[in-house]
């Protein structure tokens, strides 16, 4: 059942791909013109798996594999984007996944530039959570604020699959 839902995913990301992309304009940075959406939604779903392209000798896999609803944007999020406000409205804290997200990245995405959103995800405007943190202990009923948090991506992510991600996000 999940290799099924994966490959609907896929499938689906496929055919947004094959319409015109009218998410570019001349004004866009060159990075997000040449990113990949496909790839976009795949970091979007699980950065470090093989299929996105990511550097499996990276010594923190172990890690993302452990507390993996911790570092997977479609975790706090959803796959439609809306996060509490969406699909995840009645999803709540456990001790292996964070809290859902306030945001409304649709909304978001769709009223910002692909620059905005790229500086959101590296830096954003909100503390993120370091890699080094130990996500073992986290408990959302005593200690989820760092838990909670997202991920400092700029320790995770390359600047061009943070761009992947953000042509996903605008053509989603």
């Amino acid at each position: 059942m999940k290799y099924l839902f994966q490959l609907l995913v896929l499938v689906s990301l496929f055919l947004v791909s094959c319409s015109s992309d009218n998410t570019t304009s001349p004004a866009d940075p060159e990075a997000y013109t040449k990113a990949n959406g496909i790839i976009g939604g795949m970091l979007y779903d699980k950065f470090w798996s093989t299929e996105s392209g990511y550097n499996q000798t990276n010594t923190n896999i172990p890690k993302f594999n452990a507390s993996g609803d911790f570092f997977r944007c479609k975790q706090c999020h959803a796959w439609d984007l809306m996060g509490r406000n969406g699909s995840y409205n009645g999803r709540g804290p456990k001790s292996n996944r964070p809290n859902i997200d306030d945001n409304n990245l649709r909304t978001f995405a769709q009223n910002s530039t692909p620059q905005q959103i790229f500086d959101a995800i590296k830096t954003g405007k909100v503390t993120r959570r370091d890699i080094s943190y130990e996500l073992s202990t986290y408990d959302p009923a005593t200690n989820s604020t760092i838990g909670d948090q997202m991920p400092d991506y700029s320790q995770l992510l390359t600047d061009a699959q943070i761009w992947d991600l953000v042509k996903f996000l605008k053509v989603e």
